[in-house]
């Protein structure tokens, strides 16, 4: 949403180590509030999304991409510098170590 829309919000409040259902709420709201002040009148179900259920999170992403795809200008755009090196963790699966360092 930032490469598209920046400094919609701020970075300091995104959760980015976020593991627990509560954590990943509040980056959905702050993703909702970033469609608000942008005229994006896409509805979608927080509470569905959050608990990662493939079909809820492929129709949502399906829909960002396209979104993605009609409003980005094409300028450069660097993740990473623009969260200040902040490291991003997903969470897959059950096993000994669930939660893994992404390096995007």
């Amino acid at each position: 949403m930032d490469a598209i829309h920046p400094g919609t919000f701020s970075f300091k409040t995104v959760k980015w180590n976020a593991k627990y259902d509560y954590d990943f709420i509040i980056n959905w709201k702050i993703l909702k509030t970033a469609f608000d002040k942008n005229g994006v009148k896409k509805h979608f179900e927080i509470d569905r999304l959050v608990k990662a259920r493939p079909l809820d999170n492929l129709e949502f992403i399906q829909w960002m991409k396209a979104y993605f795809d009609s409003n980005y200008s094409g300028e450069t755009y660097n993740a990473l510098e623009r969260r200040k090196q902040q490291d991003l963790f997903y969470i897959h699966g059950s096993g000994a170590n669930p939660v893994q360092k992404m390096g995007i």
